[in-house]
């Protein structure tokens, strides 16, 4: 149980980066690099203070968020002009 509760309170921080990402429209790329580069820090700070916080959870993380990005961006590829969703 302490383990979840630690790690609960370090990442409690990112969840409204994490909304704000999820919700950025795909057509807004400029909002969702000024998203990506405190996220970026706050994982950095929980890596290092947060005790159960291991690289395999960073990683899992890191993945995540970049499948959220890909998928925010892919919503609106232009092909031959034509917006095609990528899935």
């Amino acid at each position: 149980m302490l383990e979840a509760e630690d790690i609960y309170k370090y990442l409690l921080p990112l969840k409204s980066y994490f909304v704000e990402l999820h919700d950025a429209s795909s057509e807004d790329i400029t909002k969702i690099q000024l998203i990506f580069r405190p996220i970026l820090h706050l994982m950095t700070l929980v890596w290092q203070h947060c005790k159960y916080c291991t690289t395999s959870l960073i990683i899992v993380l890191l993945r995540q968020i970049c499948n959220d990005i890909i998928q925010q961006v892919g919503m609106n590829v232009l092909i031959n002009g034509k917006r095609c969703i990528i899935i």
